[in-house]
């Protein structure tokens, strides 16, 4: 069979491009080196954390946005959520690297984020101890995702969309089909 796209990896990041892809009518083959659900990548565990207020840089807020579009879209026709809303309590030195980075984005891209001193925090979270001379930034928005179970329902797109793509893994014996996308 000829492809119009192969993607190599289907953790989160391929198994999405893997699905948008054949969304857009491609012929789509994934391959991986390990078969579908395995824990040796970035997206294995059951949960993974989610937010918008980025501290590593603004720019990936626009991006992280539409993660969250793309999530809501996701879970329709789901009878359990993929995201939960829990919000993010993020605890550092106020001239650290992460709280001052979390504020930046938020005021770059008008996020709703909430500015603690220690004593607030702990007030507000009592299960938590913050040492004075730290500072907290809560962010309401921001949750976890059952990766897991996102990644597996993946697995059932094609059915549920008459999206089709093949996938592979490699296994110690050599090549062989991996279950989900045919």
């Amino acid at each position: 069979m000829i492809y119009d796209a192969i993607v190599i990896g289907t953790g989160g990041v391929g198994s999405a491009a893997l699905y948008h892809l054949a969304g857009r009518g491609a012929r789509v083959l994934g391959i991986d080196r390990y078969a579908p659900g395995h824990h040796r990548g970035s997206s294995h565990g059951q949960t993974h954390i989610i937010r918008q207020a980025y501290s590593e840089h603004a720019d990936y807020v626009p991006l992280l946005k539409r993660a969250f579009e793309l999530w809501s879209e996701l879970e329709e026709g789901r009878s359990e959520p993929l995201y939960h809303e829990t919000g993010i309590l993020q605890v550092g030195p106020a001239d650290g690297a992460v709280l001052p980075g979390v504020l930046a984005s938020a005021a770059e891209h008008d996020l709703a984020v909430e500015s603690l001193t220690a004593a607030e925090a702990a007030d507000r979270f009592p299960g938590f101890v913050v040492p004075d001379a730290l500072s907290a930034v809560f962010e309401e928005q921001a949750g976890y995702l059952w990766s897991r179970i996102a990644c597996g329902h993946k697995s059932s797109w094609p059915a549920a969309t008459g999206r089709s793509c093949a996938s592979a893994a490699r296994s110690s014996a050599g090549s062989h089909p991996a279950t989900g996308w045919s």
